[in-house]
C-alpha cells in the first residue's frame, strides 16, 4: 500500500468496538444479501458499510497524464464527478437498505485499482476487528459449499490482520469464520517453505529457554492440521503443561477452537514470543507486497511510456499525411485559379454586355413600379368602396329588423355593426328556457301559459314568413323566447343570420342547442321556413313535457302509440286537457319531420288547429303572475300601451312622429343613436319630447277604478 497515495474515507462511524463492517460491491443483489446476514446476526450492533471503489481507467490514470492527453481537462473532471456520485448512489442504496431495518449505519469507502488491497488496507487503518463479506457470487452458491470460492475472499482471508474476525457469507449462509486461531493458522502456512512438506517449524528464544511451534499434517484426518507447540528450558512454572501438545484443528465449514481458546492453553509468554515471530513474518511479507507493488508500477508506467509512444507515433504519421494532402490539394488550388483567371477574362465581358441591359431594365422597372402604385391605389379604393358597403348592407339590414313590429317580437334598440351586438328591450322574467328547466328559483309555468305561449309564437312566426321579403328566424329554441312581467312571450334574435357573413357558418357545437335546428341545416344548408317549423315542433314537445330536448320526439311518439301520453305531460303545469294535448303532441310531430315537404304550413294547417285554443287560456288564480286576477281580466286600452315596451305606460312622451311613448323606451331609443320614428321607421324632425300629462291622467284614472 505503500506504493500507492489512497485515502480512507468514513462517514457515521463512532465505536469501532462495537461496528460490524460489511463488505459490499457494485452488485446491489449480492451486498444486500451479506447486510441482510449481518443484520439478523449482530441484532443491536451498528453496521458499517465497506466499499472498495474502483475508478474508471479512463479519467484516473497516474497523475492524469493519460487523460489529458485523450481528453480536455473540463471532459475529465465531469467524468470525474459522475464517477463520484455512481459511488455516492452505490453507498447511499445500501444505508438505505440499513435504516430501513431500524439500525444506525455508517460508511467506509476507498478508491483503488485492487479490490482485496483495498479491504486489507482500511482493516488495517480502521483497526477493525469484527468484518463480514461474500465467500462467493451467488451463481456458485449450493449446499455443498464449505470452502471460499472468491479469489478476493482467500486473499482477505489470508493477510488480513489477526486482530479482525471475519464471516464469509453467501446467499443468506455463513460458509467460513476466520477468528484470531485460524489467522494465526495461515500465517503460519503463509511462512512454510516448499522444503516442509510434512510441517513447519518456529523457534523461539525465551531467555534460556527455547520454545518449538511445529504445523504438522494430521494423517488421520486429511486436509487438517494440528500445531504442536513444544516448550523447552527452565519454566518451573510451566512444567505442568511442558509435556501437553497443543492441536488447533482447522475446518473449512467452520473453526473447530472458539475465540481465546488458543489463549487459554498457552501463557502469555509463549503468545507473545509467538506473536513477536508473526509480526516479524507479516513485516517481512509486506515489504514484499511493497516491492511487489513498486514493481506493479513500474510495468504500469513503461505499458504507459509504450503507449504514449505508439500515440507519438501516429501522430507523426498523421501530420505526415497531411502534409502530403495539402501538397496536392495545393497543387490543385493552383490549376482551379488559372482556370478562375480565364473564366474572370469571360465573365469581365458578359459584365459589359450586362451593365448595357442594365440600363434598359432600369427604366422598365420604373415604369412598372409607377404602374405598381396605381394599382395599390386602385385596390385600396376598391377595398374602403368594398367595407362601405357592407356597411351600407348592414345597416340596411338592420333597418329591415328594426322595421319589424309585433306584439310578440322583442323590439331591437339599437345594433353595433362594428362589435356585432344588439340592444332589445328588457323583459323581466327571462326566458323559457329558465322557466321549463327551473333555473335559478324560476317557477314551473301553467298550462294555461304554455299554451298561451305556443299561440303567441305561432302567431310571430307567421307574422314574419309573410314579410316581403320573407324573414327566417334561423334559431329559435327556448332561450330566444323571453318573458314580461306578464308572462307574455316575445321572441329574440330574429334575423341574426342575416347580419352573418355568408362565409362564416353557423356554429351547432353545442349538442343541446343543435336539437332545435332542423337536420337540413346541419350540414350547413340554407335556412328556410320549413326550419322554424321543425324548431316551433320542438318547443311545443318542450312545453307539454318540460323534458330536456335530447330523445324528445322519441318520447312523445312512444307515448302516443301506447295510449298513455299523461306519463310525458309535465305534471307541474297542473292537470291538463288531455284532448288539447293530444292534439298538440300530434301537431308537433308533424312539424318534426325529417321531410321538410311533410311539414304542415304554419298559416294554413297549424294556425287553425292553434288559435282556438287562445280561448281556454284565460286567468287562473294559480297562475304565474304578480298582478290580481280582477286586474288581468279587465281589458287594456290599446293607446295605454307603449309601442316599444308593450304595458302600459307610467310616464308617457309624445315623440315628433306623433305617436307616445314610455319616457324611458322612447329616450333609450334615441339615445342609442336612431335619429328615425319606431313605428313609421321615418326620419324625425327632431329629437324633442313633451310629456302627455292628458294620457297619463287617463291611464291614473283607469288604474284606480281597476
Amino acid at each position: 500500500m505503500s506504493g500507492e497515495e489512497v485515502m480512507v474515507k468514513a462517514e457515521g462511524i463512532c465505536d469501532l468496538e462495537n461496528t460490524v463492517f460489511v463488505a459490499v460491491g457494485k452488485n446491489v443483489k449480492e451486498g444486500k444479501s451479506v447486510l441482510s446476514w449481518a443484520l439478523k446476526s449482530f441484532a443491536g450492533r451498528r453496521i458499517c458499510v465497506l466499499h472498495v471503489h474502483q475508478p474508471n481507467h479512463l479519467f484516473s490514470s497516474k497523475d492524469g497524464k493519460l487523460s489529458g492527453a485523450k481528453l480536455k481537462q473540463h471532459m475529465v473532471k465531469a467524468c470525474q464527478e459522475l464517477d463520484r456520485l455512481r459511488l455516492h448512489k452505490l453507498l447511499n442504496q445500501y444505508l438505505l437498505f440499513i435504516s430501513q431495518a431500524g439500525i444506525q449505519g455508517g460508511k467506509v469507502w476507498l478508491e483503488i485499482d485492487n479490490v482485496e488491497k483495498g479491504i486489507i488496507h482500511i482493516i488495517e487503518e480502521r483497526k477493525i476487528q469484527w468484518l463480514v463479506m461474500g465467500a462467493a457470487a451467488e451463481t456458485h452458491y449450493s449446499k455443498q459449499l464449505s470452502e471460499l470460492k472468491s479469489s478476493k475472499a482467500k486473499f482477505v482471508c489470508q493477510h488480513a490482520h489477526m486482530h479482525c474476525h471475519i464471516w464469509f457469507t453467501c446467499s443468506g449462509y455463513l460458509i467460513h469464520t476466520r477468528s484470531m486461531d485460524n489467522a494465526l493458522l495461515s500465517r503460519m502456512e503463509s511462512l512454510s517453505s516448499p522444503e516442509d512438506k510434512g510441517g513447519i517449524k518456529i523457534r523461539n528464544h525465551v531467555n534460556d529457554g527455547y520454545e518449538d511451534l511445529n504445523i504438522l499434517e494430521d494423517p488421520s484426518k486429511p486436509g487438517s492440521k494440528v500445531v504442536k507447540v513444544e516448550i523447552k528450558g527452565d519454566y518451573s512454572r510451566l512444567h505442568s503443561r511442558n509435556k501437553h501438545d497443543v492441536h488447533l484443528h482447522h475446518a473449512t465449514s467452520q473453526p473447530l477452537l472458539e475465540e481465546g481458546s488458543f489463549h487459554r492453553k498457552a501463557s502469555s509468554v509463549e503468545r507473545s514470543r509467538l506473536e513477536h515471530a508473526m509480526m516479524d513474518a507479516e513485516n517481512s511479507k509486506q515489504r514484499a507486497f511493497e516491492e511487489s507493488v513498486k514493481r506493479w508500477r513500474a510495468e504500469e508506467d513503461a505499458m504507459e511510456a509504450i503507449r504514449m509512444a505508439e500515440v507519438s507515433y501516429k501522430l507523426s504519421k498523421e501530420k505526415e499525411d497531411q502534409r502530403r494532402e495539402q501538397e496536392e490539394n495545393l497543387a490543385k488550388q493552383k490549376e482551379e485559379i488559372e482556370g478562375l483567371k480565364i473564366q474572370h477574362d469571360l465573365y469581365l465581358k458578359e459584365l459589359q454586355k450586362i451593365q448595357e441591359k442594365k440600363l434598359v431594365l432600369e427604366s422598365q422597372i420604373t415604369e412598372s413600379s409607377y404602374a405598381g402604385k396605381e394599382l395599390e391605389e386602385k385596390i385600396l379604393q376598391a377595398v374602403e368602396l368594398l367595407i362601405s358597403f357592407r356597411k351600407q348592407r348592414d345597416e340596411m339590414q338592420a333597418e329591415r329588423l328594426s322595421r319589424v313590429r309585433h306584439p310578440n317580437l322583442v323590439t331591437l334598440m339599437g345594433i353595433c355593426s362594428e362589435s356585432r351586438s344588439l340592444a332589445y328591450e328588457f323583459l323581466e322574467n327571462g326566458n323559457l328556457e329558465d322557466h321549463l328547466a327551473c333555473r335559478e328559483k324560476s317557477r314551473p309555468l301553467h298550462w294555461h301559459h304554455r299554451i298561451r305561449i305556443a299561440v303567441e309564437i305561432c302567431s310571430a312566426l307567421i307574422f314574419v314568413h309573410a314579410n316581403d321579403p320573407c324573414i327566417v328566424h334561423g334559431n329559435l329554441r327556448p332561450t330566444n323566447v323571453l318573458l314580461d312581467a306578464k308572462f307574455v312571450s316575445k321572441i329574440s334574435d330574429f334575423g341574426v343570420h342575416l347580419l352573418i357573413s355568408q362565409n362564416e357558418n353557423s356554429n351547432y357545437d353545442d349538442l343541446e342547442a343543435s336539437i332545435y335546428v332542423d337536420p337540413e341545416c346541419i350540414d350547413k344548408g340554407p335556412v328556410t321556413v320549413e326550419s322554424d317549423v321543425y324548431s316551433f315542433g320542438v318547443i311545443l314537445l318542450r312545453l307539454l313535457t318540460a323534458r330536456p330536448a335530447s330523445g324528445i320526439v322519441r318520447d312523445v311518439k312512444c307515448a302516443l302509440e301506447s295510449g298513455n301520453l299523461g306519463s310525458v305531460l309535465d305534471s307541474s303545469a297542473g292537470d291538463w286537457p288531455i284532448d288539447q294535448a293530444e292534439l298538440l303532441a300530434y301537431l308537433a310531430l308533424r312539424c318534426c319531420e325529417k321531410d321538410p315537404l311533410n311539414r304542415p304550413n304554419m298559416l294554413s294547417e297549424v294556425w287553425p288547429i292553434i288559435e282556438p285554443m287562445r280561448d281556454i287560456c284565460t286567468p287562473h288564480s294559480d297562475l304565474n303572475t304578480s298582478s290580481h286576477s280582477s286586474k288581468s281580466q279587465k281589458r287594456i286600452p290599446p293607446h295605454f300601451v307603449c309601442p316599444i315596451f308593450q304595458d302600459v305606460m307610467e310616464d308617457p312622451h309624445i315623440a315628433a312622429d306623433g305617436y307616445t311613448y314610455e319616457g324611458d323606451a322612447i329616450k333609450g331609443w334615441l339615445y342609442s343613436g336612431h335619429n328615425t320614428s319606431p313605428m313609421t321607421n321615418l326620419k324625425l324632425d327632431t329629437c324633442d319630447l313633451i310629456p302627455n300629462y292628458a294620457l297619463y291622467r287617463a291611464i291614473q284614472e283607469w288604474q284606480q277604478q281597476s
